[in-house]
């Protein structure tokens, strides 16, 4: 669940948890202004973000048929790269 301080708050909270589960959200008046979360929660919430662009890009393109055979392109690569 997640928790919403004021920013005279902000300090306080940060010297009170070590790890934070669940996002803080900061207020300045009655306006949300900032979310606090892990560090660890914002890298997996950036890779799903950037996993996610990318399977829509593949689904794409094998819906528009900008695919290629991989027997194709590894023999390709074998050829050139000698492996």
């Amino acid at each position: 669940m997640q928790k919403e301080i004021t920013i005279q708050e902000v300090e306080n909270t940060l010297n009170e948890y070590e790890d934070f589960e669940n996002p803080v959200i900061v207020k300045r008046g009655n306006k949300k202004d900032v979310i606090i979360i892990s560090i660890d929660e914002y890298q997996k919430n950036l890779f799903l973000s950037e996993l996610s662009k990318k399977v829509a890009k593949g689904e794409d393109d094998l819906k528009n048929n900008r695919v290629r055979d991989a027997r194709e392109v590894f023999g390709r690569l074998r050829e050139k790269y000698g492996y």
